[in-house]
């Protein structure tokens, strides 16, 4: 797991463009499984790293002390927004 860092919007767009202009999408969203070792899983990472600070209050630090040794078997499920070229977060109820 990478280490807490909240990653700009630019950051986040760049690795979004890799991943729509590799299929070039018509629907508004889309949803992309990627490997850990993948550099686009950063996306899953920041989705991640957003949800449990909201919902738990656990910085990234933590996340990457628990959840470290499950990274290799993980795989990360991302909701791209393709209009808005980033990745769809909603916390909350």
């Amino acid at each position: 797991m990478q280490p807490a860092i909240a990653l700009a919007r630019a950051e986040l767009g760049e690795l979004a463009d890799e991943l729509i202009d590799e299929r070039h999408p018509t629907e508004p969203f889309g949803v992309y499984l990627l490997a850990p070792e993948d550099p686009r899983a950063e996306l899953g990472r920041h989705v991640e790293r957003a949800v449990f600070l909201e919902t738990f209050g656990n910085i990234g630090q933590l996340l990457a002390s628990e959840y470290a040794t499950y990274e290799a078997a993980s795989v990360f499920f991302v909701v791209i927004d393709h209009r808005r070229r980033l990745p769809r977060i909603e916390v909350g109820p």
